[in-house]
């Protein structure tokens, strides 16, 4: 029997504001498309033009896909906004129609859902309603003073719609009419991205990050340190913002309170290039950064993904565990292997065949048996994890 031992030391004190966990690249370039959105449903992650059932891990493009720059879901289905058109699904995303034609090049950028209503922004001609599953449309476009809308918005029956450049406008009637709610912002900027962590609005332009905690009345900027600002999501009581890494320490931040204080939030994303974040998302267990631009080397088609935990946990918050000590054995294994930690708080063993496919994801505390009797001889992977999102790996060989 072979032991092999794998030591994480956490030190008892740390920074508030460093990192823990890294980004872990996920698709490999096996998904041929810029990532301009994401969405979860019913086990099924989308992205763009591509689709995951192993929690992001792999990525498959389908034949024929039209890419999405824009999801939404309501009761019924996925709506998917593409170039073009609108596609909607209620199938899981296994098959699209085509449900509105815009015509060529007539992006939709943003969709949103209030009630169970869809709403479309649209390069070039303003926003569109559907209340019956895109079986009728109708433009929602009184009181906008441009058809350019770039990003749209749904929190507390109030819709927000981000313009090219002509800032930011409010409805409280779901859409019937809109009005300008500018006080603060530059509104000769594009708003790229807008987001609600249920304190705040916030709203990012080409340049800057605002927010507003009376509903868009006023707006203030936040002092993140970065002219190129493009995706915002809250995650929890996580801020992350993503824009274009040109120097290489630009490409991502954190915030952990409302935006007052940032620190750079890009440990394993690509640091050899520039590039473009072009999409954020989070579900209950990850958060998924892709890319949406990039130079050589780097892929513009690359996804990463990191613990949702390690977003929403600053080290100040982490309890202090001292020396914990992960064993596997016996390795090579046979019918069973075995995991054991010095720790009595949870560990997360994830398992991986050869082609990175995920086939087990299980925690424990102190020790644990997994039955391998089904499993094919050759190599496995596998990955622990401790509650602060330490990461630790090996490989494990089967006789």
């Amino acid at each position: 029997m072979k032991n092999i031992l794998f030591l994480i030391v956490l030190l008892t004190s740390f920074t508030s504001n460093a990192q823990i966990g890294q980004w872990q690249l996920c698709n490999m370039g096996s998904c041929n498309y810029f990532n301009r959105s994401f969405i979860e449903s019913q086990g099924k992650l989308f992205s763009t033009g591509c689709y995951s059932m192993d929690n992001g891990f792999t990525w498959s493009a389908p034949a024929g896909n039209t890419g999405a720059y824009s999801y939404e879901i309501n009761s019924a289905g996925i709506f998917a906004g593409s170039s073009s058109a609108i596609y909607f699904s209620n199938t899981n995303g296994s098959t699209w129609t085509n449900v509105h034609n815009f015509g060529t090049l007539n992006f939709v950028f943003g969709m949103a859902k209030l009630n169970d209503t869809i709403y479309a922004a649209t390069f070039s001609q303003g926003i569109w309603m559907t209340p019956d599953n895109g079986n009728t449309w109708a433009a929602m476009n009184s009181g906008l003073t441009t058809d350019s809308i770039y990003s749209i918005l749904s929190v507390n029956n109030l819709l927000y719609a981000g313009t090219f450049s002509n800032g930011i406008f409010i409805s409280a009637n779901s859409g019937l009419s809109w009005a300008p709610i500018n006080n603060g912002l530059h509104v000769n900027e594009i708003i790229r991205s807008m987001t609600s962590d249920n304190i705040n609005i916030y709203a990012s332009t080409t340049d800057a990050l605002y927010y507003s905690n009376n509903n868009g009345a006023s707006w203030m900027q936040a002092g993140i340190p970065t002219t190129h600002v493009g995706k915002v999501i809250a995650v929890g009581n996580a801020l992350l913002v993503g824009g274009a890494n040109f120097s290489g320490t630009e490409g991502l931040f954190r915030s952990l309170d409302q935006g007052n204080s940032w620190s750079l939030y890009d440990s394993g994303l690509p640091n050899s290039c520039i590039y473009v974040v072009g999409a954020l998302y989070a579900t209950s267990n990850y958060v998924f950064c892709g890319l949406g631009e990039t130079y050589q080397p780097c892929s513009s088609t690359d996804i990463y993904r990191i613990d949702r935990n390690s977003v929403t946990t600053s080290f100040s918050e982490s309890v202090n565990l001292n020396q914990v000590i992960v064993e596997e054995y016996p390795n090579p294994f046979s019918e069973s292997v075995s995991f054991r930690s010095t720790s009595n708080t949870t560990v997360d063993i994830i398992l991986y065949d050869i082609t990175k496919r995920i086939i087990l994801n299980q925690s424990f505390i102190a020790t644990i048996s997994i039955n391998t009797s089904k499993l094919d001889h050759g190599i496995y992977f596998y990955e622990s994890r401790n509650k602060s999102g330490l990461i630790n790996s090996g490989k494990i060989i089967k006789n």
